[in-house]
């Protein structure tokens, strides 16, 4: 249709049909909004050089065309500045919707001090300026982060006889409460209502989610109610923000209220609440919560992602129902939502963590079933729940020695599990070799598989191998955790090397490990040990001091019964 239109402009030119500038801008607008660049260039040169000429509409329109980001083109400023200094030296004078057009542009991009500079000239010169032109600076100072500045020249504006509008006050509400200065959004709001202009609900709606990023839920709440009370009606994004205010908090209860809420008048809740609130639901254990939403989600005709639905695959796996987990993954390919490698990872791992380490092998099959291949977090969860086996722990060893046969490359945490199952067992030659078999397959050695190794000479009575390998690791700039310091702190306290242990425990505090419940008993017992009772007694203050509980075993150490509570 355009091109069309574009070749009877030119034909009726050949034939010598005078054409007025009204039909030609009707044209050229059109072309404009069409993103025609070319045409836009050609039809405006061929007004330029063969008329009719160009009026102060032709040349706004252009300068519109180039101030705006088009499908394929840029914000072109040098353009429009060419274009408004040609204007004003072929004597049209601009309007105040070129001036507005042109303020636009340069806010666009970004040129806040071009724009100012250029109402600074056009006040100074005494030419038109109306609310567009200033709404743009605004919105470019806010854009910027600087609503002290916009809010500044919101007072210059009206010092000028220009009475800000509701996008005005809307575009600084929304900044002030994104910086969290929500006592200078409400301060606006207020004003608007008494300059007897009621605040949009977008703008409302700035200040419920300023307050909300603030953690002032209950205030969110309150002001939510007042706008209730004073006849808004909420929409989907009101609602959102306070429902995701709750969730945040943790309070499911509360945003589970305003979902009824929301559907008593009519609004349907999206996707991101929904999932939302289901996650929140399976972290507080909540599953019946949790597939009540699932289901009504689905009957509103969304579907939830694969991550939503694993957090149900795991709230019951939790619980021991593993064949209730499995009906429920056929229900998830029931709405084409197909289960990937970490929903059988959750299952295979709750399955060894229920010592069902044969059941966790039965999933594998499921898995190609799915066309989902195993991989090595799956066979490596699977050895650890058969290396926690005290029955038969060997096929941890067995599954190891498969795991190539299977294409599965075992990794660093395959090879710590190995370490550590030998270690616990006194089998130290081989939990060495497997060691030492991670450097030479240029496996990283991490503070678990040091820890592992440094356990497994302590419990065998071999402290000095064990304080050789703490400080090889710490050569290899490996941070010990809290288990790597007891086990040697342990170990130092059965030799009656507190001198050593003590050392340790200076060390952890050096390097911001806090002692644990094991940590304190292991050096009341070493205290014991040599008959220090008042030592052992003044660690078991300190440990309260610090705020570990002691355990059973702690009281047990220390010759207390663990219901007797001692003063402070």
């Amino acid at each position: 249709m355009l091109a069309d239109a574009k070749d009877v402009f030119m034909q009726a030119k050949k034939i010598g049909v005078e054409l007025n500038i009204s039909s030609c801008n009707f044209l050229l607008k059109c072309l404009a909004e069409g993103d025609k660049l070319e045409a836009v260039r050609s039809l405006f040169d061929d007004l330029k050089n063969s008329g009719p000429s160009p009026n102060v509409y032709t040349y706004t329109i252009m300068i519109n065309f180039y101030c705006k980001e088009r499908h394929g083109q840029n914000i072109d400023m040098e353009q429009a500045s060419l274009i408004l200094e040609e204007m004003e030296k072929k004597g049209e004078n601009p309007t105040v919707v070129t001036y507005g057009v042109y303020i636009h542009g340069l806010c666009r991009v970004g040129s806040i001090e071009d724009a100012w500079n250029k109402i600074q000239d056009l006040r100074s010169s005494n030419q038109p300026l109306n609310i567009y032109c200033y709404n743009a600076l605004i919105q470019g100072f806010c854009q910027k982060g600087r609503p002290d500045e916009a809010l500044k020249l919101l007072e210059e504006m009206k010092d000028e006889g220009i009475s800000p509008d509701i996008y005005s006050y809307s575009i600084l509400v929304n900044a002030f409460c994104t910086e969290g200065d929500i006592e200078s959004g409400m301060n606006l709001i207020q004003e608007m209502e008494h300059c007897n202009k009621k605040p949009p609900l977008v703008c409302c709606t700035s200040v419920l989610m300023g307050l909300r990023t603030k953690g002032l839920v209950n205030d969110c709440l309150n002001f939510f109610h007042e706008l209730s009370a004073k006849g808004y009606k909420h929409d989907l994004i009101s609602y959102s923000t306070l429902i995701h205010g709750f969730l945040k908090g943790h309070n499911v209860k509360s945003a589970n209220n305003l979902v009824h809420e929301m559907r008593k008048n009519g609004l349907v809740p999206d996707y991101i609440i929904y999932i939302s609130l289901i996650r929140e639901y399976c972290r507080k254990g909540c599953l019946k919560e949790a597939l009540k939403n699932f289901y009504t989600m689905l009957q509103d005709g969304l579907q939830p992602d694969i991550i939503t639905c694993n957090h149900i695959v795991d709230q019951y796996c939790s619980r021991g129902q593993f064949e209730e987990a499995l009906i429920y993954i056929n229900q998830m390919k029931d709405q084409n939502i197909l289960p990937n490698s970490y929903t059988y990872s959750v299952i295979i791992n709750w399955l060894c963590k229920y010592q069902a380490v044969e059941k966790a092998w039965e999933v594998l099959p499921v898995m190609f079933k799915d066309n989902i291949f195993p991989s090595v977090i799956h066979y490596t969860t699977i050895m650890d729940g058969y290396a926690k086996q005290f029955k038969n722990p060997m096929k941890a060893w067995k599954l190891y020695r498969t795991m190539p046969k299977l294409g599965c490359k075992p990794d660093n945490v395959t090879l710590t599990v190995l370490v550590d199952m030998f270690s616990k067992r006194g089998k130290m030659s081989k939990a060495l070799n497997l060691f030492k078999e991670m450097a030479e397959e240029g496996l990283s050695r991490d503070e678990f598989a040091f820890t592992a190794i440094i356990d497994g000479y302590c419990r065998v009575g071999n402290v000095k191998r064990a304080w050789s390998m703490y400080k090889k690791m710490k050569r290899n700039n490996v941070t010990p955790n809290v288990k790597t310091y007891t086990c040697l702190v342990d170990g130092f306290c059965k030799l009656k090397r507190l001198d050593m242990a003590t050392m340790l425990i200076d060390d952890m505090k050096r390097n911001s490990v806090t002692p644990d419940v094991k940590t304190y008993t292991a050096l009341i017992a070493g205290y014991q040990r040599i008959e220090n009772i008042d030592r052992a007694y003044e660690v078991f203050d300190e440990m309260k001091k610090k705020g570990t509980l002691p355990d059973h075993i702690a009281y047990l150490t220390l010759g207390l019964g663990a219901d007797v509570v001692t003063e402070d």
